[in-house]
This record gives C-alpha cells, structure tokens and sequence, in this order.
C-alpha cells in the first residue's frame, strides 16, 4: 500500500514550494524586499525596485525580465499586484507568505553555515539573499 497524504497537508506542501520558488531568484527577493520597505498599501517603481544599485544588468533586460517572468510567477501566486503604466508593483493578498520567510531568514542569518554567509562574488559583500537589505547585528 502506498502513503497518501492526506489532502491538507498536500496543499500545505505546494503552497511552500511556490513560497520557495516564488523567492529563488534574487530579483524577486529584491522586489519583495522593496515592498517590505513601504507601507502596505504603497507601490514600488520598477524595475528599480527589483535591481540592486551596483548590478551591471541592463535596465531594459531587467524590465522584460520582469514582465515575461518574475511578475507573472508572483503575480500567479498572489504575491503582487503590478501595473504597466506605470510600471510599478505593490502588494498582493498573500504577500505575507512572502515577507514572513524573508523575515524569519533575517533573523536567523547570523546562525548560517559561512558557506551560505558569504556571497562569493569576490568584493566582499556577504549577503545571502543578494539584496540591499539593512545590517544584522553579530
């Protein structure tokens, strides 16, 4: 006989797997992160919103980037809610999923194995999530 899961604890299952998938690209860490930045109810511009200042990418890669992609994915999960004209994003129904996984990973960075402290980008920049974020204390 085989294990079934009982129906609850599959939804339970995807929902976190769309969390995960939702915050695997740096872009939409750094989006969500924005959003974090303002109140619940403001807009963030993009694409800068999703762009650290230092990256080299090409401020139109970035925007088709984020309408082909990163804004569909997290628009499909009702993370965001984002508009063309004007080009901006702002929080969605179930944006807290997002926001609490980012917080607890906040909280509990100082605790990481080195190997996920540091970046590896070789200019000793050691943030995890690859996001302008504030401090932690250590």
């Amino acid at each position: 006989m085989a294990f079934e899961r009982p129906h609850t604890e599959t939804r339970v299952v995807e929902r976190w797997n769309r969390v995960f998938e939702a915050l695997s690209a740096s872009s939409r860490r750094r989006l969500v992160a924005s959003l974090l930045e303002v109140g619940p109810t403001e807009s963030v511009a993009l694409p800068e919103a999703a762009q650290r200042h230092e990256d080299g990418d090409d401020q139109r890669a970035v925007t088709i980037r984020l309408h082909h992609r990163d804004l569909p994915l997290l628009a499909d999960g009702n993370y965001v809610d984002w508009s063309r004209e004007p080009f901006c994003a702002s929080r969605g129904d179930n944006f807290d999923e997002l926001a609490a996984v980012l917080e607890a990973i906040e909280t509990a960075a100082p605790t990481f194995p080195e190997q996920l402290a540091a970046s590896g980008d070789g200019h000793g920049k050691s943030d995890p999530l690859q996001y302008e974020r504030a401090p932690v204390d250590r």
